[in-house]
């Protein structure tokens, strides 16, 4: 990564920590978990 790449990952991950939507971990084997939105045909 360059600096501005890796800026930009640290600026996305403080999003989503600050969200709710990730969380810190200190484990030697983390896996990410990524929960797909399904939507119907109408959006839904």
């Amino acid at each position: 990564f360059n600096a501005l790449e890796k800026f930009g990952v640290q600026t996305c991950c403080q999003e989503l920590l600050i969200a709710s939507l990730i969380e810190l971990s200190n484990d030697k084997y983390t896996c990410a978990r990524i929960m797909l939105l399904k939507k119907d045909i109408f959006g839904n």
